[in-house]
């Protein structure tokens, strides 16, 4: 009732309007009846309301996604986000060219730092170092600026090569990203920057990057140049690879002298000389690194013993001075104390590497035995063990009873490899698993130590727990074939068999020279010396790095053929044929592995 005197106002006003405006008194007059005349009910408008809000969320449940006409008037921008996703899906699919044109393509709002640093770590994985250098150049002509990260990018694609002698102009590559860098953080510096930006990370890689290429000249200097406060100061990782590198320190780094040094002004180190240095080195970086940190970590330790266990004694007893300290292993005599450092498997490796390399060999025997007794026996692994085997093998030359102890370990790892592991850390009850499992190499070693000892009856014993078979079916004439009782057996190599030889001349029984050439024969001699003289055989590949003496000892075996079969061809008590076959495996020995005339080891006794 309140609006309508209102209305009623404004179509009189409006009937007196010019003539032109005519035709809006009529349009006023004709609302204002309309809106008075049309009354509803209280509520109605509310739940119209309601009725379209459900009508047009029902039209986005079933809306499938905009029209066409929609489609073309909204137009979704490439960010570097989704350019990044687009560039590591082309490189999983191998379409490097691809990833790569779609960054250059791309607009310039979608093209940052980040995504220039996904396209640079997929293609340096790939090994294309060269091309990686081009696109951090073809960055930086683009006008985006690298970051700490993208420098830590390049340089840790560049840390994967090992043979730098085959990539010279990456090397120089590499002084020129060191430059850049140290001018970048030298503008980034002064006003502070984002916390990322100032890392010492890019620094570690270059001091493995030069220490790998075997310039130490130049490692040096990155390291020298690093400020002894704030966060590019050196920290645990760079005293840790700075001690690496020089642990891997060979005779190539000396055949380059440093720039504006005479070649001939230095001659080149012996062998010995060169481990002392790099002993001397490392023990000068390591009493900076307890200046700065205080206490050193694991890694830092591991890095440590390998130099020092090449070097002088003196150098020795510091090593295992300082697995003492820290890892609380006391050597024999001496209190044990608490360690300061948990022990892991890859440090225990390096102590008995340490102690076997001073010839402590009692050290090493000592400090496995410590750990049986106060440590988890999980710690334990097959590595650990060859090192106490070693040590027995080296003990046996002086005590022959060192032969009957490593067989006792032997025995004692296939106990441990068969039971299951008990719940917790339990080692009283439980096993340890396959890790500690003998391999090939365990059985060389225990073999080693029963030729040295003499231990004919051990050695035979080896023999059965590595193939399964039985002595017994190997003497004589061995009128029916043999048969293993294991099918898991394994079949002795080259370095087995030169020791089982050995040890059975030593006892100058014919028959047990003869039982040990019968093993040989059923064996093949061929079979045994190809995984020496086959570069494609799968165990050269697999073991090419840590068994290097196999070819020593294949030769070793053909001598030891030449020791035995001599005084065997030279007994009345075998007839011709197995003479005559004795004489064949003689020069088709000689025929794969010529061998150096061998003076004969005493006279085998006539049966």
């Amino acid at each position: 009732m309140l609006l309508r005197p209102l209305l009623e106002t404004s179509a009189a006003g409006a009937t007196q309007l010019p003539q032109r405006f005519s035709w809006l008194k009529k349009v006023s007059a004709t609302n204002a009846n309309k809106l008075y005349s049309t009354r509803v009910p209280w509520g109605t408008h509310r739940v119209e309301g309601q009725r379209a809000l459900q009508e047009r969320q029902e039209h986005k449940r079933n809306d499938h996604g905009p029209s066409e006409h929609s489609r073309k008037g909204k137009i979704k921008l490439l960010t570097p986000y989704d350019l990044s996703q687009r560039i590591e899906t082309l490189c999983m699919k191998g379409d490097l060219r691809g990833a790569i044109s779609s960054v250059k393509e791309a607009p310039l709002d979608a093209q940052n730092a980040v995504v220039w640093a996904t396209l640079i770590r997929s293609v340096i994985t790939n090994g294309k170092y060269q091309e990686a250098y081009r696109l951090f150049i073809d960055m930086k002509r683009r006008g985006i600026r690298p970051t700490s990260r993208t420098y830590s990018t390049l340089l840790k694609g560049y840390a994967q090569i090992d043979d730098w002698e085959r990539f010279p102009l990456q090397l120089d590559n590499v002084c020129s990203v060191y430059d850049q860098l140290r001018q970048h953080h030298g503008m980034v510096q002064p006003d502070g920057g984002p916390d990322d930006e100032l890392s010492n990370i890019p620094y570690n890689l270059l001091i493995t990057i030069f220490g790998k290429a075997q310039r130490f000249q130049r490692m040096f200097d990155v390291f020298n140049a690093m400020p002894p406060k704030g966060p590019l100061a050196p920290d645990m990782h760079t005293f840790t690879v700075l001690i690496t590198a020089i642990g891997n320190r060979q005779l190539s780094a000396f055949a380059t002298p440093p720039e504006g040094k005479d070649a001939e002004a230095d001659p080149l180190p012996s062998a010995n000389e060169l481990a002392y240095k790099n002993a001397s080195d490392a023990k000068l970086i390591w009493r900076q690194l307890l200046r700065v940190c205080r206490t050193p970590d694991s890694h830092a330790i591991r890095a440590i013993l390998k130099p020092l266990s090449r070097g002088r004694p003196s150098d020795q007893n510091f090593a295992l001075d300082i697995a003492h300290e820290y890892l609380g292993l006391s050597p024999p005599g001496k209190q044990s104390i608490p360690a300061k450092l948990p022990l892991h498997e890859q440090t225990l490796e390096a102590v008995l590497a340490t102690s076997n390399a001073a010839r402590r060999y009692r050290y090493t025997l000592h400090y496995i035995q410590q750990v049986i007794d106060s440590r988890p026996v999980l710690l334990l692994n097959r590595k650990h063990m060859d090192y106490a085997l070693h040590a027995h093998a080296a003990l046996a030359c002086m005590d022959p009873g060192e032969s009957e102890q490593a067989l006792e370990m032997l025995q004692w790892m296939l106990r441990m490899q068969a039971l299951p592991r008990a719940p917790g850390l339990d080692r009283d009850t439980g096993g340890i698993g396959p890790q500690i499992k003998p391999a090939t190499s365990t059985y060389d070693i225990v073999a080693l130590a029963c030729w040295n000892g003499g231990d004919w009856p051990n050695a035979c014993r080896v023999f059965e727990l590595m193939t399964g078979y039985s002595r017994d079916q190997f003497r004589g004439e061995m009128k029916a074939p043999p048969t293993s009782s294991s099918r898991q057996g394994l079949r002795p190599s080259a370095i087995f068999m030169s020791s089982f030889i050995r040890a059975a001349t030593k006892t100058y029984d014919p028959e047990n020279v003869r039982q040990a050439l019968n093993i040989l024969g059923h064996y093949g001699l061929d079979n045994i010396l190809e995984e020496v003289t086959d570069p494609g055989h799968p165990s050269q590949r697999k073991l090419r790095r840590q068994d290097s003496n196999r070819a020593f000892y294949a030769s070793k075996l053909v001598e030891a053929l030449h020791i035995a079969l001599p005084q065997m061809l030279k007994s009345a008590d075998y007839d011709q044929v197995l003479k005559t076959r004795w004489k064949d495996m003689l020069r088709r020995a000689e025929e794969i592995i010529p061998s150096r005339p061998v003076r004969e080891v005493g006279q085998l006794r006539s049966s």
